[in-house]
């Protein structure tokens, strides 16, 4: 994107190059000359900017816009919820614990079936050190129990092995609002996952290959895991430091029926993002099998 910008910055700074010799030698010109020097220059001008506004306009709608997240729950959600009853464009809204410490489940509009957890709080994302509160909600075991959206978008019932959660690092994210993907598993990923089935325990250990490319942690846990113990407090049993929370990425999925974190990191020198997203699938190939 930034790439994107200086391409047109530095024509456009050169098509104004004209103007600051004028003002730099302004004193030199003759007076009867300097009203058709103006003239031209302003012609000139005028006409740079019908060349180019459309594209900086374009470069403009290109950018991100990382706050989506964070305002549709409390700007659209909510209201909604509030005057209708009807929380869309989100399906669901849970306030039990007060509006503070609710979610919302939202369709994502990426992918066939792909849902979004988010936190109705302000929550920048996996480095957020709030999200080692105690008393914050199980967001993970919220979006565990979210996953029959997934199925009933589908209108197919999936396996447990065929659902995973998400999580990307701060820096492959693409919004500053917590949120939780849930969507069908790669089925590389699946595959790879109940080849090691009985490699993988209770503590964690390097899994035993790649996964997509990048090499991960596994741990299994139980449902009870995702609320008694909550991953994001996982990443403190990992050696690692609140300063550095926002490199991290986890997944929770399932090998059969016992639940797998997985964890990796973000590292340029090893090529990896942190984008634990990738182990999902947001067309679902894994469902096109089921009946």
């Amino acid at each position: 994107m930034r790439q994107l910008w200086l391409s047109y910055i530095f024509p456009l700074l050169k098509a104004f190059q004209p103007m600051r010799e004028f003002i730099k030698a302004r004193e030199t010109f003759p007076r009867p000359r300097t009203r058709k020097k103006i003239g031209l220059l302003l012609f000139h001008m005028i006409a740079v900017g019908f060349i180019f506004l459309p594209h900086m306009a374009f470069a403009c709608d290109a950018l991100p816009d990382r706050m989506k997240l964070r305002e549709i729950v409390p700007e659209e959600c909510l209201p909604n919820l509030r005057e209708r009853q009807d929380p869309s464009p989100c399906v669901t809204i849970n306030l039990d614990n007060g509006e503070r410490n609710g979610y919302a489940i939202l369709p994502d509009k990426n992918g066939v079936a792909q849902f979004l957890l988010i936190p109705t709080r302000k929550i920048s994302g996996i480095e957020d050190p709030i999200l080692l509160d105690d008393h914050l909600p199980f967001y993970w075991a919220a979006a565990w129990d979210a996953r029959h959206f997934v199925s009933d978008k589908l209108r197919k019932a999936l396996p447990l092995a065929d659902i995973g959660l998400a999580v990307n690092s701060e820096p492959s994210r693409s919004q500053d609002q917590l949120h939780i993907h849930i969507d069908c598993i790669q089925p590389a990923v699946a595959a790879t996952l109940a080849v090691h089935d009985k490699q993988i325990g209770s503590a964690w250990a390097p899994f035993p290959e790649p996964l997509m490319g990048q090499s991960y942690m596994a741990r299994k846990v139980d449902d009870n895991d995702l609320e008694k113990d909550p991953p994001f407090r996982e990443l403190i049993k990992l050696s690692r430091t609140p300063q550095n929370l926002g490199e991290e990425t986890l997944v929770v999925t399932a090998v059969g029926k016992d639940l797998v974190m997985l964890e990796t990191r973000a590292d340029p020198a090893s090529h990896n993002p942190g984008h634990g997203e990738d182990l999902l699938d947001a067309d679902c190939a894994i469902a096109k099998s089921l009946p």
